[in-house]
């Protein structure tokens, strides 16, 4: 959202919209107004705790990083935001899923940090509690030599996994 775009940048809001499309909600709410711009937000529920968390690329350093916020069910902040994934390079497009059978999300984000060929992304992954806790470090989920971007993950509770997706740019170098 541009509205602040003068003097903090980009921001990421939200609105809570009924199961008929109706707004729940009078106004728009602001998620993350942090200096720089926050963009490409994504957002999973938990019926487990009446809880979102929202994930998103967040430029208030001199890199990409990725940022979520906890809300509660009615879109109010559950705690203060954290950085997901602040390291040195460059990290975006994160996606969360929520698993209904253990209770926990699961983030996925495209990120340079230690990818096997300098230029390039791989897919990474963290793990997080129901409360917003980390389960682990992060992890490399895809590492091909090559820039992997995009990703999307969704939730399988009948096998209690989660099926991640993304674009493989190896055709686009190749072309």
């Amino acid at each position: 959202d541009g509205r602040d775009q003068a003097s903090t940048g980009y921001d990421v809001y939200g609105a809570r919209i009924r199961g008929d499309g109706i707004l729940s909600d009078q106004d728009m709410f602001a998620i993350s107004r942090a200096a720089g711009d926050q963009r490409l937000p994504a957002a999973a529920y938990s019926g487990t705790t009446n809880q979102y968390l929202v994930a998103w690329d967040d430029s208030r350093s001199s890199q990409s990083d990725i940022y979520g916020q906890r809300l509660y069910g009615l879109g109010f902040p559950a705690g203060a935001e954290f950085g997901i994934s602040a390291a040195e390079e460059s990290h975006e497009a994160p996606d969360v899923a929520f698993n209904t059978v253990d209770h926990e999300y699961l983030v996925v984000w495209a990120g340079a940090r230690n990818s096997t060929a300098p230029g390039t992304t791989a897919i990474w992954a963290q793990r997080y509690d129901r409360d917003g806790l980390p389960l682990g470090q992060n992890w490399t989920v895809a590492d091909q030599g090559h820039s992997l971007i995009g990703p999307v993950v969704t939730y399988n509770p009948v096998d209690n996994g989660y099926l991640i997706v993304w674009k493989d740019t190896l055709e686009d170098a190749l072309e």
